[in-house]
């Protein structure tokens, strides 16, 4: 076999084991986590769903610029209604997603998405 296609065969080895790696470490970031299921409420109530207002996207965190117009006003709004919904009785939850802290996050994906 000639040197050549010696080098093409460890590049493509290398780009399968790769491919693999990656395949297995995207599936389990991107695999939801399972809970137990939500029970019914007896008397279910309203709520305000506030959902994942990201810190690289509104530049809160410093590590970037902003990537939205307006983020002061954006964020301001947001605030005004957690706080019209909390003076008239309504729960307020909070959602966010958290990545894992591993070396696929950090150098491929970032903590924005």
């Amino acid at each position: 076999m000639s040197l050549k296609k010696k080098i093409l065969m460890a590049i493509a080895v290398v780009a399968v084991v790769a491919a693999t790696f990656l395949f297995f470490a995207f599936k389990k970031i991107y695999t939801p986590t399972t809970g137990n299921r939500i029970a019914g409420y007896a008397s279910p109530s309203k709520a305000l769903l506030v959902i994942d207002v990201q810190e690289d996207f509104t530049g809160i965190t410093g590590r970037q610029p902003p990537l939205l117009k307006n983020v002061g006003a954006q964020i301001s709004t947001i605030n005004k209604i957690i706080e019209k919904a909390s003076t008239s009785g309504m729960q307020v939850v909070y959602i966010r997603q958290i990545f894992s802290n591993n070396y696929i996050t950090r150098r491929f994906i970032g903590r924005a998405i």
